[in-house]
């Protein structure tokens, strides 16, 4: 995929990127920080932004799962920041549900968990469990409602109509994902370059 590769691209996802407000600090400068505050929760979360900002999904999920473990007492926030890796990005419904389960056992005030554990309980057709998830929840004040729901969990039960050109948008997206990763490198490449060409 070096083709797909071309300074134009590798610029726009640079500027993409600092125009999100991440930071592009270098993956020795953040595992640093992990080393340097083992037990703070933040260092881990900013690396596995970090990694998913660089489309290394994997390496997101395997961090932030090193971190629940090495850090028990912030596991639940972990487990809920890998539900939302899993529900958002892999689009794998079962792994994330399972994470926003385990995350709100953690801890019973995860209200984010809760709701969307809930949702994904419904969407896999589980709707009494959900009903009776959502009623306990209104009962130890963690909702005021069982119905509701922030937007970002809701989605209609009819599958979305798309416009001719939606499958050629998601082909293009999954293009530039699957190729982050030699984009990564073609940018580390091109930057050394340009260090080397300085001190000559």
């Amino acid at each position: 995929m070096r083709n797909f590769c071309s300074p134009i691209l590798i610029h726009v996802f640079l500027m993409s990127t600092l125009a999100s407000g991440v930071e592009l600090n270098s993956e020795e400068t953040l595992r640093a920080a992990v080393d340097k505050r083992p037990e703070d929760p933040q260092p881990r979360m900013k690396l596995a932004l970090w990694y998913l900002k660089w489309g290394q999904l994997r390496k997101a999920i395997e961090e932030l799962k090193n971190a629940s473990a090495k850090i028990p007492k912030h596991a639940w926030e972990f487990k809920e920041a890998l539900g939302d890796l899993y529900f958002q990005w892999a689009q794998d419904e079962g792994a994330a549900e399972a994470q926003y389960k385990e995350a709100f056992s953690l801890n019973p005030k995860a209200r984010r968990s809760l709701l969307r554990y809930g949702m994904l309980r419904i969407w896999r057709g589980h709707r009494e469990e959900a009903r009776n998830l959502f009623e306990d929840a209104v009962k130890t004040k963690l909702l005021t409602d069982p119905w509701q729901r922030p937007l970002d969990v809701t989605r209609t039960s009819k599958a979305p109509t798309h416009s001719p050109w939606y499958s050629t948008a998601v082909s293009s997206v999954r293009r530039l994902v699957e190729g982050l990763d030699d984009i990564r490198e073609e940018y580390l490449k091109w930057a050394k370059t340009r260090i080397k060409d300085r001190e000559a």
